[in-house]
């Protein structure tokens, strides 16, 4: 019996030891790097994980494969899932495109208020630059059903009216939900600059993540460089007419072989030419 006894202490041991060979994602995984089998989440809580049409999520491995459907209903990668004081407990997600504007960022007329103003200065949350914009009223004047990439560069705000209407874009098709508020259609926006920072040090990552969806998903530059706007607007005047005029907001560049990958904030002319990307708070 001692023996028995011996035999089944040593084998109990081992098994401490090894573990097990199947795990799930725990809470806030980071990079999906504990994952070792398809994890359906109810809601996403780790770098990396996709997020779903319907609020769930696909925690990411190197391994992952996806069906057909998971495939057509993917709409984001979370590219931070808390931990940072400034940016919060939030859980935010990338969109699968992006969109390059070949005229203007804020806005091609000169005489609009959001070219001249700085009142979408918050560092931290996009969506409150993206409602500052959404309310002036020759943003208003645009209309939802004008949204069209063939009518893009008649737009005043083309940077905030593509964030702002990203369930629309061709590939996304999120349902429209006008009674739900929370609903994934809604609150799409251009990202903050420490919001942005965060993504575009994750890029390498959600470039992964994004190749199990899609071959038509917009993957991050892996050589060259690339320039994206943040919503976070220059609070120095760009000029001592009064009023004083605000003409300049922040972007970052992303150069994944630069000894510095990540590049930025840099200020320049809200009318310039560079890439944005849409981003979700889930």
């Amino acid at each position: 019996m001692k023996k028995l006894f011996l035999i089944l202490a040593a084998i109990f041991a081992v098994a401490m030891i090894t573990g097990c060979t199947q795990s799930s994602s725990p809470a806030g995984g980071g990079n999906g790097s504990a994952v070792t089998t398809k994890t359906i989440k109810a809601a996403p809580d780790a770098v990396g994980d996709i997020v779903l049409k319907n609020g769930t999520a696909i925690a990411y491995y190197d391994g992952l494969t996806l069906t057909d459907q998971e495939k057509a209903d993917a709409i984001a990668v979370i590219f931070y899932a808390g931990g940072d004081n400034e940016l919060g407990n939030r859980k935010l997600g990338v969109g699968l495109y992006e969109y390059y504007h070949t005229r203007s960022y804020y806005a091609q007329n000169s005489n609009t208020t959001g070219r001249k103003t700085n009142e979408a200065n918050n560092e931290t949350n996009g969506l409150n630059n993206q409602k500052v914009m959404e309310n002036y009223d020759d943003y208003k004047t645009q209309h939802i059903s004008d949204f069209d990439s063939d009518h893009l560069d008649n737009l005043n705000y083309p940077a905030f009216y593509w964030t702002g209407n990203y369930y629309d874009w061709d590939g996304v098709d999120i349902p429209w939900d006008e009674s739900n508020p929370n609903a994934l259609c809604k609150n799409w926006y251009v990202p903050a600059t420490k919001e942005l920072k965060k993504l575009l040090e994750q890029s390498t990552l959600v470039n992964k993540a994004f190749a199990k969806i899609s071959d038509t998903a917009d993957k991050f530059p892996e050589t060259g460089y690339k320039s994206y706007w943040s919503s976070t607007t220059d609070n120095t005047p760009t000029n001592s007419i009064s009023p004083e005029m605000y003409e300049n907001a922040y972007y970052f560049i992303l150069e994944p072989q630069a000894s510095t990958k990540i590049q930025g904030p840099y200020s320049i002319k809200k009318d310039t030419a560079l890439a944005v990307r849409a981003i979700h708070a889930f």
